[in-house]
Order: C-alpha cells, then structure tokens, then sequence
C-alpha cells in the first residue's frame, strides 16, 4: 500500500516538474519572440523615410479632358450649388478652433445661419486610420497627384481591418485652396494637406500616413516575392501596354515579362507586372481600377501570411525604407510588434463614395464624382466604428 502511494507522489511530482518546464519554456520562448521582434523589425523602421512636411507651393493646372460627343457640362444650377456647399464647407474650416469647436466670435452671432457642418467622427482609441497613399510619378520621387488613396483602418475591439478607396476624381473642398479634385491635393500639399482634405470633406479622423511611388510599389512587391492574381484575357492587352512603359522607365527591353492571352487565369507577377494590373485604366470603370489596386494589397497580404518570423523580418527590411511617412517612430514601433496578429485579422473592402450617394459631373471641362459628402461621412462612421 504504502509502495503505491509512494508511487503515485512521483508520478504527481513527475507531472508537476514537467508542467513548470513547458511553462518556463512558454515563457522564454515568448520573451525570446519579442525580443526578436523589437530587435529586429523596429530597427528595420529607423530606415523609413519619414515626411512631416508640406509639398512645395505649386500652381496646379486643372486636369481637363476633351469632351466625348453627346457630353455637355453639368448644369450650371447644380455645379452652383456644390460649389457654394464646398465654400461654406472651407469657411467652416477657417471658423474652427484645434479642438473642432466653432470660434467664440461665430457663437456670439446667434442670428447669423448656422455654417453647413460636416461632424468630425469621434475618434477610437481603439481604432487607427492611416492613409495609403500611391503618387502617380514616373520619376523616383513623391511629388504629384496622388494616383491611389486607401484608408487602412485597425480595429483593435473587432479584429477587423477595413481597406477603403477614396476615389481620386471626388470633387471636393481643399483647406486654403480653390475647389478641386481630391488628388490634387497631394500635389500642393503633400501627405499633409491630402488628410487634412479628407478629414474636412468626410469628418474622419486619420493618424498619419504612409507613402511609395512607382519604384516603391515594384520594389515592395518583388520583397513579397510576388503575387498571385486572376488576370483575365481582357486586362492582359491593357496590363502589357502600362507594362511597356515601366519597362522603358526601368531600363529594360519594352517586351520584358510581357503576358500572352493564353496565360489568362491565375498568374503570379512580378512587382512591374503587378503595377501594370493595378494601373489599368481603359477597361472597367475607374471603381473597378481601385478594386484592382486593393486586389494587389490583398495578394501582398496573402504573400505575408504564408510567411515565418525569419521571412517576415526579411520582407520587413526591404519593403519599409521604400514607403515614406509622417508616423513617428513611436506609433511606428507599436504597428511593427503588432504585425503578426494584425495579419491574423480579417480584411474588409469598400470604397468611397458609398453606393448611392454620387453622381459623375463635368465641371470647368473636368470629369468629376459629385458626391454627398455628409452621407458619405456618416457611411464611414458605420463602417469603420460600427456606431
């Protein structure tokens, strides 16, 4: 009896000195992981180009297009009346205080109209807006219009990242600026100016931005190792036309990666090939351009996913010195520790304007989006923090 008691106390002690082990373990492997990342992917982001200044002042010509037969300008009524709501919308700008509120002079006038509002939406703390940012340049700098406008949104609570396209021909009010389309606004203020514009016309809060060019678009795709897409016969003529000319900017014989219709269906591209697709502007509208451009942050993602630590680490180093930013390294450090759960979120896509509450319009010979700005602010407010 005693013999089997005896017995079962070692067993217990066995169980217990194996169960400390396995924690000790777990827990210098976990120490040993952040420590790994702290050291390794932080260090990566002191190499990121950081741009917490204004574009150089430039007068901005506006981007008119022929006019197709058949299309006259918006009438003169309606273009009156958007452009009254976008100047109010500036005044209201120039009205209110770092805190939002409306000066004191302006309360003091109880019989003056009320300004048209668009509510700045609350922010989260535990929710994060950056700004993806795509400049349009052939050459290796971060000047211009921007091409492509992306609202990553993090929500901590969910588990969610939202991914939204602000379409770059929304006409809209631009803080100190004659009315214009969006993406001008990067092309006279740069990475700044672009949020402040957003965040005037659509009331969302928006922590900081991250930038890349042509180059840097090519170049964070080849670190990913590429990216596998569905590519139809109909896009392949277009892609291999934008393939031809990043070709020529390259230095490389215009041919080169060139696709044949019979390739159609699930192809992995390389960075230039991946550029092409996401550039393609002739087929679809420019709605289905912006779904394209998501469809390759997706397949970067995708890429990332079936990546180890080590990979990830290498992926990391090449890809951030290509994107400029005006995060600071502290917000910087805190997304690079997070990076391998945030890859664990799910990822949601849209676009804005929100179906229904845009109209195309010809303005000053531009072909613009009219929208309902205040409609389109209140969409994001459900979308992103669900409220």
């Amino acid at each position: 009896m005693k013999k089997k008691k005896e017995q079962k106390r070692k067993r217990r002690y066995k169980i217990l000195v194996i169960c400390f082990i396995s924690l000790l373990i777990l827990i210098v492997g976990s120490l040993a992981g952040a420590y790994f990342l702290l050291n390794h992917y932080t260090g990566k982001f002191n190499y990121i180009k950081h741009d917490l200044t204004m574009a150089p002042e430039e007068t901005l010509p506006l981007e008119t297009e022929p006019t197709k037969e058949g299309e006259t300008d918006t009438p003169k009524e309606i273009v009156a009346s958007l452009e009254d709501f976008l100047n109010q919308l500036a005044q209201q700008e120039s009205k209110q205080d770092p805190s939002g509120d409306l000066s004191q002079a302006e309360n003091d006038q109880p019989n003056k109209p009320a300004p048209i509002i668009i509510p700045p939406i609350q922010p989260d703390p535990d929710i994060r807006n950056i700004l993806l940012i795509g400049v349009d340049t052939r050459e290796n700098k971060n000047a211009g219009r921007s091409d492509s406008m992306i609202l990553l949104s993090i929500n901590k609570k969910t588990k969610n990242i939202s991914l939204t396209s602000v379409m770059r021909d929304l006409y809209v009010a631009i803080p100190d600026r004659s009315n214009n389309r969006l993406n001008a606004a990067h092309a006279y203020g740069g990475g700044p100016l672009l949020m402040d514009t957003i965040r005037l016309n659509f009331g969302v809060p928006i922590d900081g931005f991250a930038r890349v060019n042509f180059y840097s678009f090519v170049a964070i795709v080849d670190a990913a190792g590429g990216v596998d897409i569905d590519v139809n016969a109909k896009e392949i003529p277009y892609l291999n036309k934008c393939l031809s000319e990043i070709n020529q900017l390259s230095g490389l014989p215009v041919s080169d990666s060139a696709l044949s219709a019979d390739q159609a269906g699930r192809i992995h591209l390389n960075g230039r090939q991946a550029l092409s697709y996401a550039r393609i502007r002739y087929l679809g509208s420019d709605y289905t351009r912006v779904q394209r451009q998501r469809t390759v942050i997706m397949a970067v993602v995708d890429q990332m996913r079936r990546m180890n630590l080590a990979q990830l680490d290498r992926f990391l180093n090449a890809a951030l010195p290509q994107m400029s930013t005006n995060l600071d390294q502290g917000k910087i450090n805190s997304l690079v520790i997070e990076v391998p759960s945030l890859l664990g979120y799910q990822i949601n896509q849209y676009r804005i304007p929100a179906d229904g509450t845009a109209t195309g319009m010809r303005i000053h010979g531009m072909s613009v989006i009219g929208a309902d700005l205040l409609a389109n602010r209140n969409f994001l407010e459900r979308w992103l923090y669900g409220r």
